[in-house]
């Protein structure tokens, strides 16, 4: 194929995939997302409103990190300055910053088809990175917010084309040792979005070679090799993130979520290896769906195509088929790490597409390379190839354009009048103001009224927020009937005209727009008072 046309092919994907992943703020550009975005959002916002880097974070985003963060961004600044860049770039806080998020979370895309089109060709290539683009478990940690995490999965397959071809050079005797330090400057780079893909392109590189290593009767290694790049790795992380490196070294997620490092390497419900996926009773908010391949992947015609291309794969065994075969054993090994008391392994089903689609890809190859007659195969090709889009768009686009279409809708994300009172709160309110949030039905979207108004906000669970220490710090509440308005709840509107009657009446009105009213209040104010 010409490389114009392919490189346009390529292209008209991947801006297809970005218009498809950007219509959550299509018709409604404020933001939007689970509890840990605005979280994530806050650094790289700060910074762009500010026009400073960040190394500690902002007074009014502490109290949303964890006390182990030791006052540091949780993360290493890569994610957070090229957020706040584009959104310079980009001239608005709200939608530039999701176009600039489907960008980075969509990148699989191009990483695996930069893998599949070097080693197996390009209709392999394209079926994959097509199916990828509706791939309805990374559109759904795309939607939730975990950006980071996508991101860092997105380098697993440009690590690995690279590393593999270190090692192809090695045992074909023309040896360039140059694939080796790209891929281990890849690592760091993927290191500096999220350490958990790390992790598994390590295992990747590292059980690679030693099944070539077997199969080949060579060791593709020297110690020149090994030192050089662990040196290189070590020495970048500690230059670009050594604050976040002594986090992940002092606790590495042991303490979080229930798990403690004494109840880690336990045997656990060892039934769990006779299921590839299946939801956890400790789930972290996950739908039931999420768990479901059929679901997650349009029914089960790519899981057809995937037995069909292992078998091939299997069948064949060459270099190039095992580097695909050891990513569905690691796959497996990853997501059934509960098995021994390991936390967070249901990140890693993510990962489920990018590789799975590939071998999918090859499996229609496979049936493609059945017929043995030239005349049958010159139709049975571009039939075949049809009959996978046809599917991919009937099927699996059919499942994801909705859910990224009606995404949050207004009641589970910040409404106009939310966004205007954190506006005016940015402007009016000390930069060391405390606001009560009263009336806001989600925690989520009071998560989001701290950020976008760069003050801190005592956001608890309950519909007063009364249940947080930081209750008796506030000296401003922010009443909000914008929510109740929405969902028609009346009778929720009178009970809190009444609270804010009684309550408040004695304090100062600053603000009073759209159904959203803020008060100073004296910050002595009893806890008992806030009661209905």
């Amino acid at each position: 194929m010409n490389k114009n046309t392919e490189y346009f092919l390529v292209l008209l994907l991947w801006l297809t995939t970005i218009y498809m992943w950007t219509l959550p703020i299509q018709k409604n550009p404020l933001p939007y997302g689970d509890v840990d975005p605005p979280v994530h959002y806050a650094p790289g916002d700060w910074m762009s409103e500010n026009d400073k880097s960040v190394w500690k974070v902002p007074s009014y985003i502490e109290l949303m990190y964890a006390k182990d963060t030791r006052g540091y961004v949780a993360y290493p600044p890569t994610f957070y300055s090229s957020h706040a860049v584009f959104q310079i770039i980009g001239g608005d806080r709200t939608k530039a910053s999701y176009i600039f998020l489907a960008i980075t979370s969509s990148m699989t895309l191009l990483s695996l088809y930069v893998l599949m089109r070097k080693f197996f060709g390009f209709i392999p290539a394209y079926l994959s990175s097509f199916l990828m683009a509706f791939s309805l478990r990374d559109i759904l940690v795309y939607v939730m917010g975990q950006w980071m995490q996508a991101i860092s999965f997105a380098f697993v397959p440009i690590i690995i084309c690279f590393y593999f071809s270190y090692l192809e050079s090695f045992f074909n005797k023309k040896r360039k040792d140059y694939y080796l330090y790209i891929s281990i400057l890849l690592l760091v780079l993927q290191y500096l979005f999220h350490p958990q893909g790390v992790v598994f392109s390590m295992a990747v590189m590292g059980l690679l070679t030693l099944v070539l290593w077997f199969k080949e009767k060579a060791f593709p290694l020297t110690t020149k090799n090994i030192l050089l790049s662990i040196a290189l790795f070590v020495v970048l992380i500690i230059a670009l993130a050594p604050m976040q490196l002594s986090l992940v070294l002092g606790h590495a997620g042991i303490k979080q979520n229930g798990y403690s490092q004494s109840k880690m390497f336990k045997i656990n419900n060892p039934g769990r290896l006779f299921y590839w996926s299946k939801m956890p009773d400790d789930n972290p908010g996950l739908p039931a769906s999420y768990f479901s391949y059929r679901q997650m992947n349009g029914g089960i015609w790519t899981l057809i195509l995937f037995f069909i291309g292992a078998a091939y794969l299997l069948f064949r065994k060459t270099r190039k088929d095992i580097l695909l075969l050891v990513q569905v054993l690691l796959l497996y090994v990853f997501i059934h790490f509960d098995v021994i008391s390991l936390p967070r392994y249901t990140r890693y089903l993510e990962l489920e597409a990018q590789v799975f689609y590939p071998i999918a890809a090859l499996g229609l190859v496979c049936l493609i390379s059945l017929f043995k007659s030239t005349f049958l195969k010159k139709y049975a090709k571009p039939v075949l190839i049809a009959a996978f889009f046809f599917l991919a768009l009937t099927v699996n686009a059919k499942n994801a354009y909705p859910v990224l279409r009606d995404a949050y809708p207004s009641m589970y994300r910040i409404n106009p009048a939310q966004y205007d009172a954190t506006q005016w709160i940015k402007k009016n309110l000390p930069e060391k103001a405390m606001v009560l949030p009263a009336g806001t039905l989600t925690y989520a979207k009071k998560k989001w009224l701290w950020t976008l108004s760069q003050r801190t906000f005592a956001a608890g669970n309950n519909f007063f927020s009364d249940d947080v220490p930081e209750f008796n710090l506030t000296d401003y509440v922010m009443v909000d009937y914008s929510d109740l308005y929405i969902v028609n709840r009346m009778d929720v509107v009178a009970s809190l005209n009444d609270w804010e009657t009684k309550v408040l009446a004695g304090s100062t009105k600053l603000f009073d727009k759209n159904n959203v009213r803020i008060y100073e209040v004296d910050k002595n104010w009893a806890k008992e008072s806030f009661s209905t």
